[in-house]
C-alpha cells in the first residue's frame, strides 16, 4: 500500500526525516531485523512517494543513527543492524557537555543510579558475572594497576559498568556508560592517592559480597557508602542528599 507523504505542492521539507522514522519503527518493531536488506530504492521511493534525493537523506539519517549500513553499487543496498550503543552514548556524552554538566551533577546523579544498580543486580546477576566482578577486583589490586591511577581508575570504571549491565535494565547500563565518559572527561582519577584507592577496593569487596548474598538492600546501602566515602562532596550537596545540617565539609581522601 502506498503511504505518500507528498503534499499537492510538492515534497515536504521534512519528508526525509518522516520516512527516516516510519523506517526506523519498523526495525525497531521487528519488520526488518538485523542482516536484513530494505526494500529497494525504487520500492521505497514508490511506496512513500518520495524522490531519490529524499530517499538518500532518509537513507543517511538512518546510518548515522546506526540502523543500517549502506552499501553503494551493484548488489548493494541499506542493511539493517543492531543499533550500536556508543552511538547513543556519544550522542548523550556531546548533549551534556553542552549543556556545561559539572563534576557536582555527575556525583548527583551516580548517587541515585549506583544504589540502584546495585540493588538489582543482587537479584537478577549471574554467578559467571559475580565471578567476573571478582575478577576485575583482582585486577584492581594487582601491583601493576593499583600503583598506576589511570590503569586503576579505568579497572574501578569498569566494575561500574559490569554492574550496570547486571541489573538487566537498558536505561542504566547506558545512562552508566555515558556517565563513564564523563567522569573520564573530568579528569576525576586526579582525586585518589594510593591509599585512597586501597579504600576504594575495601568498599568494592563489601559491594561485591553484598551480591553475593543477594541482598538488595545492602547491595545498594555499600553501593552509596562507597560513592559518598570515595569522593569529596560538596558541602550544597550532602546537605541535600542527607537532609541534615553539614557542619563541616567531608575532607578529602589523600
Amino acid at each position: 500500500m502506498k503511504r505518500s507523504l507528498l503534499a499537492p505542492a510538492g515534497v515536504p521539507p521534512k519528508a526525509a526525516r518522516l520516512v527516516a522514522d516510519v523506517l526506523t519503527e519498523r526495525i525497531v518493531e521487528g519488520e526488518y531485523v538485523p542482516g536484513d536488506l530494505l526494500p529497494s530504492a525504487d520500492d521505497l521511493i514508490a511506496e512513500f512517494g518520495i524522490s531519490r534525493p529524499t530517499l538518500r537523506e532518509a537513507l543517511n539519517r538512518l546510518e548515522s543513527a546506526g540502523f543500517v549500513s549502506l552499501r553503494r553499487g551493484p548488489g548493494g543496498g541499506a542493511r539493517v543492524r543492531a543499533p550500536d550503543q556508543s552511538e547513543v552514548v556519544r550522542a548523550l556524552d556531546a548533549l551534556l557537555r553542552f549543556e556545561d554538566t559539572s563534576p557536582l551533577h555527575i556525583m548527583e546523579v551516580r548517587l541515585v543510579l549506583e544504589p540502584a544498580a546495585a540493588a538489582m543486580a543482587a537479584l537478577r546477576a549471574t554467578d559467571d558475572e559475580l565471578d567476573e566482578l571478582e575478577a576485575n577486583l583482582i585486577r584492581q589490586a594487582s601491583s601493576d594497576i593499583v600503583d598506576e591511577p589511570r590503569l586503576w581508575f579505568a579497572e574501578k570504571l569498569e566494575f561500574q559498568s559490569l554492574i550496570a549491565k547486571m541489573s538487566r535494565n537498558p536505561v542504566i547500563r547506558v545512562l552508566t556508560d555515558s556517565l563513564r565518559e564523563l567522569v573520564i572527561q573530568a579528569n576525576l582519577e586526579a582525586d585518589y592517592t594510593f591509599e585512597a584507592r586501597k579504600l576504594a577496593l575495601q568498599h568494592q569487596r563489601q559491594i561485591v559480597k553484598r551480591l553475593r548474598a543477594r541482598d538488595p538492600r545492602a547491595a545498594s546501602a555499600a553501593a552509596r557508602r562507597h560513592l559518598e566515602q570515595s569522593y569529596l562532596l560538596p558541602e550544597e550537596l550532602d546537605a541535600t542528599l542527607r537532609g541534615v545540617p553539614v557542619r563541616k565539609a567531608p575532607r578529602p581522601m589523600r
